[in-house]
């Protein structure tokens, strides 16, 4: 996992690796890592959809996207996310550059879960966290 050290990141319970990227989960949350210059739609994320719900069901869950590498998302498929899951209290997005900063503000325009941009994984899992408790 390509991460700064954070004294809050535990060893993941399980770890998939797909053509899309790197998905760690844990108690509560995942982290994704997508591959340099993939273009994630709905039906492509149809695999981790697998991996969301064998871990969580129905249980309220985070996502961290850990924005390590630069990937485009089908913004048209947000209808179609949002309607998916409706138990995903929280979504962190971690950019390290500022043009995915500006990214996510467009993004923000189409997806409707409580979604928050971060500069630091560590600052995502606190927020996280804190949202879920």
């Amino acid at each position: 996992m390509h991460t700064a050290n954070s004294p809050l990141l535990l060893s993941p319970h399980q770890h998939y690796s797909n053509q899309l990227g790197e998905f760690f989960f844990f108690d509560t949350y995942f982290i994704a890592e997508f591959r340099e210059g993939v273009h994630v739609t709905y039906e492509d994320f149809e695999i981790v959809k697998s991996y969301i719900f064998n871990h969580y069901r129905e249980t309220r869950f985070g996502f961290i996207s850990n924005r390590v590498n630069s990937f485009s998302i089908e913004l048209k498929d947000a209808v179609l996310f949002n309607k998916d899951y409706p138990n995903l209290e929280a979504y962190a997005v971690v950019a390290y550059k500022n043009f995915s900063e500006q990214l996510i503000e467009v993004e923000n325009r189409f997806f409707k879960f409580n979604r928050r941009g971060f500069r630091s994984l560590t600052e995502a899992l606190v927020w996280i966290k804190d949202s879920l408790s």
